[in-house]
């Protein structure tokens, strides 16, 4: 199965591509992570020289900052340079417009046509690297709910459902638009 969060298009005028900004990653952080992988904030800037703040990857509830569309290249990181490696500090690209659109799968346990219009948490699997190659898989929870959690479901990808259907989905609960700080 596909995963990851991949952009779409945003609900604004035009595109989300003016809406990517670099953020630090700690050494602190505890798995692999790849393009596509949605993040948190998780501090200020006092642990970078920059004054970029930080961020690490959703670990399943909370305010959604957005998904990483590139990964900075890291000299120190030379055997997984498609990814940014557990305990390895680095700088990420994320797309961090709170109305993007983003295709994504649904784990195991699927989805229905009812479900569209509700919302979801994210199952915030580690990154795994195959043949060179960092994959997200990240995918949408298979359990849905009408207020809380952190993705809507917008619509289904071709009509599908099931298990692994595909779907465009947006931050529900995004940190950018919320009054709360880090």
């Amino acid at each position: 199965m596909a995963g990851g969060f991949r952009p779409y298009q945003s609900l604004t005028a035009g595109d989300y591509t003016s809406k990517v900004r670099t953020f630090y990653v700690t050494s602190g952080h505890g798995s692999l992570l790849a393009v596509g992988d949605m993040v948190v904030e998780t501090g200020t800037a006092a642990n970078n020289p920059e004054g970029y703040s930080e961020v690490d990857a959703v670990s399943g509830t909370g305010l959604i900052l957005g998904a990483i569309v590139s990964i900075n290249f890291n000299t120190a990181n030379l055997d997984n340079a498609t990814g940014l490696a557990a305990g390895t500090a680095g700088y990420v690209k994320v797309l961090t417009d709170p109305y993007a659109l983003y295709i994504a799968n649904v784990a195991a346990g699927g989805i229905l046509a009812t479900d569209v219009g509700l919302n979801a948490d994210i199952t915030a699997t580690a990154a795994t690297t195959s043949g060179g190659i960092t994959n997200s898989n990240m995918v949408i929870a298979s359990s849905f709910a009408t207020a809380t959690a952190g993705m809507r479901i917008v619509s289904l990808i071709d009509g599908a459902v099931g298990a692994s259907a595909a779907v465009i989905c947006r931050i529900n609960e995004s940190s950018i638009t919320s009054t709360t700080g880090v």
